[in-house]
């Protein structure tokens, strides 16, 4: 297994916990800890260079400063059907929302997959990086978020002010 490394970045009021490896990104939990990266066995060390770039892109990106990563997701857990989400969540242009059933449809699901999506996007290891936050309600209300709605209406309100 992989030496994964952790970084954190304090912005306003979120803390972010960052883990990765080469230019690889796993887990990005907002005031979570690791507990299942532990569980599966891998070693963790503190932030080393490998990482050290994505903590400065993230930095930028919640300034507005950024739109892309360098960096690419690495799902190491969840199933193939939330896989399939995560990897397609990356297709939405930055600045722009659809609802869960509209992406359902995207990704070649019928409108009643609206739910799992949900589930999936809840399950997301890596928010930001797959950008779970641009999915929205029907009704063009947040809906939920893992790190929560203070900050799922930062990121919307801040990609679209710098689209």
């Amino acid at each position: 297994m992989p030496q994964l490394y952790l970084a954190r970045l304090n912005f306003k009021s979120w803390e972010f916990n960052i883990l990765g490896f080469e230019r690889r990104i796993v887990f990005i939990g907002i005031t979570q800890h690791v507990p299942k990266i532990l569980r599966m066995g891998y070693k963790i060390s503190e932030c080393s260079g490998t990482i050290e770039q994505f903590v400065v892109e993230l930095e930028e990106y919640m300034r507005g400063k950024r739109k892309e990563f360098s960096y690419e997701p690495e799902f190491l857990w969840g199933t193939d059907f939330q896989k399939n989400v995560w990897k397609n969540l990356r297709k939405i242009p930055y600045g722009e929302t659809v609802s869960y059933a509209q992406f359902a449809r995207i990704i070649g699901l019928g409108d009643n997959y609206a739910r799992a999506v949900g589930n999936a996007c809840q399950a997301n290891p890596i928010p930001i990086l797959v950008p779970c936050h641009r999915i929205v309600k029907a009704t063009g209300a947040l809906g939920g978020y893992s790190g929560g709605m203070e900050l799922k209406n930062y990121l919307i309100s801040l990609e679209k002010r710098f689209k």
